[in-house]
C-alpha cells in the first residue's frame, strides 16, 4: 500500500475497438503526486522487494512509459483512441500504474496490478 494507506488501483472505461477511445483510470494513489503508465506487449511478474518495495510487484517491462499529474483525489487517467487500421486487431498491450510515493518504502513506488487490454472489433 501507499503512504495514504490506499492501493492504487488500475480500471478502464470504454472499448478497446477500431476508431473508438476508452480510458485508463488510476485510483487511490497518493494525492498530488506523479504516476507513470507503463505499456508493452508482453508482461512480467518481478518482485521489487529486492531494491526495495518489497509489496510491488512489477507487471509491465517499462519498455514505454508516460508521466501523468495524479489530483487531489489520488486520480489520474488518459484516453487513448485506437486507430481505424485492421493491422492492430488481436494485438495484446499489457498497461501498469507506477507511482511516486517516497514514504511509501525505499524505493519511493507503489505499482497497480498490471492489466491487459486486447484490441479487437465491438
Amino acid at each position: 500500500p501507499g503512504s495514504n494507506g490506499g492501493l492504487p488501483r488500475m480500471s478502464f472505461g470504454g472499448r478497446a475497438a477500431l476508431n473508438e477511445s476508452f480510458d485508463i483510470k488510476l485510483s487511490s494513489a497518493l494525492p498530488s503526486s506523479v504516476a507513470y503508465l507503463a505499456f508493452d506487449v508482453t508482461k512480467t511478474n518481478l518482485g521489487l522487494g529486492f531494491i526495495g518495495a518489497p509489496a510491488c510487484v512489477l507487471n509491465v517491462l517499462p519498455t514505454i512509459v508516460f508521466p501523468f499529474a495524479v489530483d487531489t483525489m489520488g486520480k489520474a487517467s488518459v484516453t487513448l483512441t485506437l486507430p481505424n487500421d485492421p493491422i492492430v486487431l488481436g494485438v495484446n498491450l499489457f498497461l501498469q500504474w507506477l507511482v511516486l510515493d517516497p514514504m511509501a518504502n525505499n524505493l519511493g513506488l507503489v505499482a497497480t496490478r498490471g492489466g491487459q487490454v486486447t484490441y479487437g472489433n465491438p
